[in-house]
């Protein structure tokens, strides 16, 4: 049923729980597991310069490819096809969404806070955005896991 699956990661322990299921999931279906970190863009905060964003330094570009490697040479040594991509964009959620789509995945799967109220009024939900705006190409799997 799945040949593609997306794994968006961010570093964090919270975003690493959402890797037992995927890697199941995987497995059961003999479908490709594709990592993917995107590095956000930083807001400049000048009077010249409002509402523009700078691009991430190399090295954080460099960190998040060395983090997915590993996490993909793991995978491939438990007999699971793996790649991953680390990307940098003014909005994660839309780079994964677009990833999504470009690339026909047919499963991302995710992990969320289950933030409420205010920290999710103000934080926003990277998660919440991939389900409303992939759900229309892709299914979506969302754990609810405490973390970071």
């Amino acid at each position: 049923m799945y040949k593609k699956l997306l794994v968006p990661l961010d570093g964090s322990t919270l975003g690493a729980n959402a890797l037992d299921p995927a890697e199941d999931i995987a497995k059961r279906h003999d479908a490709e597991l594709i990592l993917i970190h995107v590095v956000p863009y930083t807001p400049i905060y000048s009077e010249e310069r409002i509402g523009e964003f700078s691009q991430p330094d190399k090295s954080e570009i460099a960190v998040a490819e060395k983090f997915l490697s590993k996490r993909a040479e793991d995978l491939k040594t438990k007999g699971i096809k793996a790649s991953w991509v680390a990307l940098g964009g003014e909005l994660p959620a839309q780079e994964i969404i677009e990833y999504a789509r470009k690339n026909s995945v047919d499963l991302i799967v995710m992990t969320t806070h289950g933030r409420s109220g205010f920290s999710h009024f103000w934080l926003g939900s990277v998660t919440e955005k991939v389900m409303r705006n992939a759900s229309e190409f892709a299914s979506i799997f969302v754990l609810r896991c405490k973390g970071e």
